[in-house]
């Protein structure tokens, strides 16, 4: 049972030694460990929550889906603009909460859709 103890109490020691250790004096302690944050997935966020972005939106990639759309007009017509659209006039939020109105895309008159996962469409 003495043995035991003997252990016990020599590991309570060590283990209590181990953390009152310090750095040297003149020494910089070591920084704990930093990670990234990763950068979130393309699409992600609420749907209905327009992102805030800088780049060129692809117009056509996907189908206008109905919905309660969140974008105001000036945000619609930024997301047009973005996309490359220009000269946007009559633009109104439809029944099925699109945003449509007509522009100029690539060089021709076209009529435009946002919904409000921000698909864009030019037709």
């Amino acid at each position: 049972m003495k043995t035991i103890l003997s252990a016990a109490a020599a590991l309570a020691i060590a283990g209590t030694a181990a953390l009152a250790q310090t750095t040297a004096p003149g020494t910089t302690p070591p920084a704990a460990p930093t990670t990234t944050p990763s950068a979130p997935a393309p699409g992600a966020g609420t749907p209905s929550a327009p992102a805030a972005t800088t780049t060129a939106r692809a117009v056509n990639a996907a189908p206008l889906e109905n919905g309660a759309n969140s974008f105001t007009e000036g945000q619609a017509s930024e997301r047009f603009r973005e996309a490359g659209i220009t000269g946007v006039t009559g633009l109104a939020k439809d029944d099925n909460g699109v945003w449509r109105g007509r522009g100029q895309y690539q060089g021709r008159s076209v009529e435009i859709g946002l919904d409000y996962r921000g698909n864009i469409q030019a037709r």
